[in-house]
């Protein structure tokens, strides 16, 4: 009896072992596929929640274009990413060896020579350098699905623990689920969740929950690609700003909306020692930020003293969502595309603190570990003033 128990536990694990294997192969196939193309082309449409403000979810269409060279890199591309009112906001294009990344909105720029792959790789191509880390080093977490239809497609299906683990009774874990085209060996739907302890410039922001999920349509491959479709007049945009302004000069004038909507008069801010922040709903290092403000705000609670937190790139119903989930005790606005100009931002989030007469005293570029105690003592040297 124990020679059959042992017997039918080795059939098993063989039988666990040829599944996996067969499953890495079918990836593997997929991997191989994206590698041999010429051109390829597909519309992205991702749903994607926001790990730093519970109930906030964003969506993104993107038109995406690329060549490779012989060896399955990307050698050009373009992206383009669509507003819900069909109109493109962003682009990224790869020519000569350069990454340009383009907002339409401010008409600025920035680029990068000679790019990293993980900058140049997103969308599909984002999907497939996953599959490869997976076969690479966590092939033993590869399982295969029953097989499923997406838009109509026949798809294999298949599941990747890329992360699993129990710390001190806390599940720590990654898990993607991809769909593959059976016709084309391309994915055509991409799932990731997860959860964690998440770290920026090595503080700890958090145990943080993922959820993005995409699918992939309108693809086509080896198609021929017109020699302009990677063209752009460089001439109409400027380089995105690189500096905040110098400390000494005279702060721009504050024009600010509420989460209300409703504009905000330039008197509530008249000779008072401000901290003006720029803030964005996504940025891992405002997370850092948001207690140092919270404490710095309470400490000068009852000062001539006041924090203007300035949210530009967002709409009121998705700031407010923010400023609740992450417990911000402190006035938050809303900024245009002129006030961020103004200030001459440079990402987020970047500080400005101001005297009484308006002139800019320090600024900080990003979070760092000795922000608030350097803030807070140039603070108590304004009010003592």
């Amino acid at each position: 009896m124990k020679q059959i128990t042992v017997l039918l536990i080795s059939l098993f694990i063989s039988f666990f072992a040829y599944g996996q294997n067969k499953a890495a192969l079918s990836l593997q196939k997929t991997v191989d596929k994206v590698q041999s193309l010429k051109t390829l082309s597909y519309s992205y449409h991702l749903t994607q929640k926001n790990p730093l403000s519970e109930g906030d979810t964003n969506y993104i269409n993107m038109r995406c274009l690329l060549k490779f060279n012989a060896h399955g890199l990307t050698k050009q591309k373009r992206d383009k990413t669509i507003s819900g009112k069909g109109q493109p906001q962003f682009e990224v294009v790869l020519r000569n060896d350069t990454l340009y990344q383009l907002d339409l909105d401010d008409s600025t720029y920035s680029f990068h020579t000679k790019p990293e792959a993980d900058q140049v790789n997103l969308g599909m191509m984002s999907v497939i350098e996953q599959i490869q880390y997976a076969l690479e080093k966590n092939r033993p977490n590869i399982f295969q699905r029953k097989d499923t239809v997406i838009n109509g497609l026949s798809c294999s299906y298949f599941f990747i623990k890329s992360f699993d683990e129990m710390v001190n009774g806390r599940h720590d874990f990654t898990y993607d689920y991809v769909a593959i085209n059976k016709a084309t060996l391309l994915p055509v739907f991409f799932k990731e969740i997860g959860a964690g302890i998440t770290e920026k410039g090595g503080q700890t922001i958090g145990r943080l929950t993922f959820f993005e999920e995409a699918h992939f349509t309108n693809i086509k491959i080896n198609q021929a690609i017109p020699a302009n479709a990677l063209n752009f007049d460089l001439a109409s945009f400027s380089l995105q700003n690189k500096q905040l302004l110098t400390e000494g000069s005279m702060a721009p004038a504050l024009k600010l909306k509420n989460l209300q909507n409703k504009d905000v008069p330039l008197t509530d801010f008249n000779n008072k020692i401000l901290l003006i922040a720029f803030d964005a709903t996504n940025c891992a290092a405002n997370a850092l930020a948001n207690p140092v403000l919270n404490r710095i705000s309470k400490k000068y609670a009852s000062s001539n003293f006041s924090i203007v937190s300035i949210f530009t790139s967002e709409a009121a119903d998705k700031v407010s969502k923010y400023k609740e989930a992450n417990h911000l005790e402190f006035p938050v606005y809303l900024g245009v595309l002129q006030t961020k100009k103004a200030f001459k931002t440079v990402g987020t989030p970047n500080f400005y603190l101001v005297d009484k007469d308006g002139r800019i005293v320090k600024s900080v570029d990003g979070y760092n570990d000795d922000m608030e105690k350097e803030l807070v003592a140039k603070i108590d040297e304004e009010l003592k003033k």
